[in-house]
């Protein structure tokens, strides 16, 4: 079975018998415990949306749309062509239909489709589909030129060039278009440009949710902007690295945020670059987001540990072990690039060689610390070339091996 269920095991000592039995426990990091969520290989997220039953729809592994209950249940599933390896792809709703762009191509499928239905391919290209639609159209831009689809036919109408090479768009309510590209936002009201555009603008995949504009950064980051694209606060969660010196956790299942949605005031749903969505509720008092539920499977972890105490160490965040399946990983250090088996030393501290972009190091440290955090002490290993294709480690002696 591959790593889509983590499912913990409880050994127990039957007091009758001079001997242990495995029992199941319970499932970890599938949110629905009932069946495997993800399909194919580890794949960005591209969206998520939310339909008019209150449903989420987002890619879960590299061949597979989902519908998901907010619980976490699987609700129904769909194959779909594999899309840009970059996180690239997107997933919009234009009324009561979703269109997919994955790498080039567009995509739709109707939100009331019967499980198992094939989307249907439109015709053409396109580089950048806008996360939002209106009035039953959405704006694509391909090579360097701007255009407005009607996806329930496959029709295109040419629209203009912006002039600039644009990465994301999005439109409002009320037809105005904005593009993001080149460190800067453009908005257009038909084909003209908005007085005292462009402006400055950082982030990726951003999208105007409420009164506020959100974007997205590595470390994990979440950005929120005014409708006037000033910080408010700025950083929400994460915190990008930079000019910053000092240790920031991070969120592995987010990474680089592809996508937001709202819920309902205060929680929202955004995914990440491993196509796990993740609720965040605004915090008030400190002006920024909690991590409070998971919702996805896994796919491609590196390694697992156990300690003394259940808890449980993965390279993307560690579990408890009455967690249920919808709990989020804890925050904590970036996943390492590679890294060895790792040794749990007198059922308390892990120790594990791994390698950390071009640092080898040797990471040591509680599972879960005190602060809740997956944080470990990360010394440097000198003139040692880690090989890429490391597979295990043991303690013996007070040497690892």
């Amino acid at each position: 079975m591959k790593l889509t269920f983590l499912t913990a095991l409880l050994l127990t000592s039957l007091s009758t018998l001079h001997a242990a039995e495995l029992r199941f426990a319970g499932t970890l990091g599938n949110s629905d415990d009932s069946q495997p969520v993800f399909a194919g290989k580890l794949a960005a997220g591209i969206g998520p949306v939310l339909d008019d039953a209150g449903a989420l729809w987002e890619r879960g592994g590299s061949t597979r749309l989902n519908r998901y209950a907010l619980d976490g249940r699987l609700l129904a599933s769909f194959e779909i062509p594999e899309g840009d390896g970059r996180g690239n792809d997107q997933l919009t709703r234009v009324g009561d239909l979703l269109v997919l762009k994955l790498k080039k191509v567009l995509y739709t499928l109707p939100i009331q489709a019967a499980p198992g239905t094939k989307p249907t391919r439109l015709k053409g290209e396109v580089d950048v589909l806008a996360s939002s639609a209106v009035g039953g159209r959405v704006v694509g831009l391909e090579k360097e030129s701007l255009f407005s689809l009607d996806p329930a036919i496959g029709e295109r109408t040419a629209m203009m060039q912006p002039g600039a090479q644009i990465r994301s768009l999005h439109v409002e309510a009320d037809g105005t278009l904005l593009g993001f590209g080149e460190g800067k936002v453009f908005a257009w009201q038909g084909s003209t440009l908005k007085e005292g555009y462009p402006k400055g603008f950082q982030g990726e995949r951003p999208q105007k949710v409420g009164r506020h504009w959100y974007s997205h950064s590595w470390h994990g980051t979440i950005n929120r902007f005014n409708e006037a694209f000033e910080p408010d606060p700025g950083v929400v969660l994460g915190g990008a690295s930079g000019t910053f010196i000092g240790y920031l956790p991070v969120s592995n299942d987010l990474t680089n945020g592809r996508g937001m949605v709202k819920l309902r005031d205060g929680l929202f749903a955004v995914s990440g670059m491993g196509g796990v969505i993740q609720f965040v509720q605004w915090n008030e008092k400190e002006n920024r987001f909690d991590v409070v539920r998971r919702i996805g499977g896994l796919l491609g972890l590196k390694a697992l540990a156990l300690d003394a105490n259940g808890n449980i160490w993965t390279s993307r965040g560690s579990w408890r072990w009455q967690d249920e399946p919808h709990t989020p990983l804890t925050l904590g250090d970036n996943e390492p690039s590679i890294c060895a088996q790792p040794v749990v030393l007198g059922g308390k501290t892990l120790c594990m060689l791994k390698k950390h972009y071009s640092y080898v190091q040797l990471a040591r440290g509680p599972i879960i610390d005190e602060n809740g955090l997956s944080h470990q002490e990360t010394p440097g290993v000198k003139d040692f070339s880690m090989p890429d294709d490391i597979s295990g480690a043991a303690w013996m002696d007070r040497t690892m091996i």
